[in-house]
């Protein structure tokens, strides 16, 4: 009997011990082979866009597949823009067309393709994804235009509200989107490609539009300069900037014209030999209305082992060193 309860209990540590070692997971590390259609995947059509793409995980692998579309999408516009403009230019007009190319390959690069189907998708190891997709050249076109239409609408409301503001203000405006419009010219070129019945007469106008009415109120605008007695050794400099900019001094008063106003305060100091001018700068620019349109202070000192007045005239110097150096824009708070 005792015999026989041995024999059970070394039966059960057998069996329990078992069932504990339960086996390990294996992980295999082998990559599947690459499937036909990423191998050799379909080759692009005049209506539709085929890529591949691959990455550590699903989302890497259709970003690379996304940027792929767009770097195939960019080669067939270049291409097809050189053959065109080759079969266009006159004497003069390659410098454009280059400089247009250019442009035209960055709209390209910017683009977001959002109208696509992931036709497949598969995992070959732990760590890489591959991946098929197509999108529709109708679809990448609508998206295009839709865009640009947006953009001209945008802009034609900003155009009603500015119209209501001062001549500075506007300028501002035009400049500013003459600048946008004209990369929407850019966009329409790629539409005329995507699709060569594409009448973009609209969108050129516009640019037009903002272009001239940006030359128009730029040629009407003048300015008289004020300034306090300390000031006095100023006003050439500020003058000089302003014709060089292509803007005229004068006493019209109309809304067109501007008033700028130089205020100067000097503390004079001496040290280590010098004589030291520190001034305080006050710049204001106001309408005819003599509302204020803009404020600009500086600092600038300057110095001098001779007199206060060769100090005073060293003020003179760096401001016109710092419109040289950073624009009108020293003097004036408004992009011209």
């Amino acid at each position: 009997m005792l015999l026989n309860i041995t024999k059970i209990s070394i039966f059960i540590v057998l069996f329990l011990t078992a069932c504990g070692e339960a086996p390990k997971p294996t992980v295999s590390i082998e990559e599947k082979h690459a499937p036909q259609w990423f191998v050799n995947p379909p080759q692009s059509t005049s209506s539709t866009l085929y890529s591949i793409g691959e990455g550590e995980n699903r989302e890497d692998a259709l970003s690379d597949a996304l940027n792929s579309m767009i770097s195939t999408l960019s080669i067939s516009i270049q291409s097809q823009f050189q053959s065109s403009s080759k079969t266009t230019n006159n004497d003069g007009v390659e410098t454009f067309s280059k400089q247009t190319k250019n442009n035209i390959v960055a709209n390209v690069k910017e683009l977001r393709i959002t109208n696509y189907k992931i036709l497949n998708a598969e995992k070959l190891a732990f760590d890489r994804y591959i991946i098929l997709i197509s999108a529709n050249k109708s679809d990448i076109f609508n998206s295009i235009k839709d865009e640009i239409d947006k953009k001209l609408t945008l802009l034609e409301s900003q155009e009603a509200v500015e119209l209501k503001n001062n001549a500075l203000e506007q300028l501002k405006f035009y400049k500013n989107a003459s600048a946008e419009a004209k990369n929407l010219v850019y966009k329409s070129v790629i539409l005329k490609v995507l699709d060569p019945s594409f009448n973009d007469n609209y969108i050129i106008a516009k640019v037009a539009h903002y272009k001239n009415s940006y030359t128009k109120i730029r040629s009407k605008i003048s300015f008289s300069i004020k300034n306090n007695r300390t000031a006095n050794n100023l006003v050439p400099v500020v003058k000089d900037a302003l014709n060089s900019n292509g803007l005229k001094i004068s006493s019209t008063a109309n809304k067109y014209h501007f008033n700028l106003y130089i205020s100067s305060h000097i503390n004079y100091s001496y040290a280590y030999g010098f004589i030291i001018a520190r001034s305080a700068l006050t710049i204001t620019v106001k309408d005819y209305k003599k509302h204020t349109i803009s404020t600009k202070k500086l600092n600038i000192t300057g110095q001098s082992t001779q007199s206060k007045k060769i100090a005073k005239e060293d003020i003179a110097y760096k401001l016109s060193n710092l419109i040289k150096k950073n624009g009108i824009q020293t003097i004036i708070d408004i992009a011209l």
